[in-house]
């Protein structure tokens, strides 16, 4: 499963190719990772979070991570942080992972 952050609607359907997509919409800032996880509607509509486009993957075997990280890279014309949840990540807001995704990306691409 993942949780796309930031993906425009056209984008969100092709990554419904690779896997089940929870689609992080703006009200969802303050849960808990563990709670979309738990409780977001896996619908079509979504409110598009003004940030970059993240994906979070859940419970994606090791063995698939690269394979669905490429895909999606192929698929998407844009660029893509890609993450993993942790029991840690679990328990933190949206919002904070959010920044903190954004934070490692900056200082891996030399910007911080």
């Amino acid at each position: 499963m993942i949780i796309a952050v930031g993906f425009e609607k056209e984008e969100l359907q092709k990554l419904k190719e690779y896997d089940t997509v929870i689609c992080a919409s703006d009200d969802m800032r303050t849960w808990k990772v563990r709670d979309i996880i738990e409780k977001a509607q896996k619908n079509e509509y979504c409110n598009k979070i003004k940030a970059p486009r993240i994906v979070i993957m859940h419970n994606v075997p090791n063995e698939r991570i690269s394979v669905l990280m490429k895909g999606i890279r192929s698929t998407v014309n844009e660029r893509v942080i890609f993450a993993t949840t942790t029991p840690t990540s679990l328990d933190w807001n949206l919002d904070n992972l959010i920044a903190e995704l954004e934070e490692e990306d900056a200082f891996f691409r030399g910007k911080r």
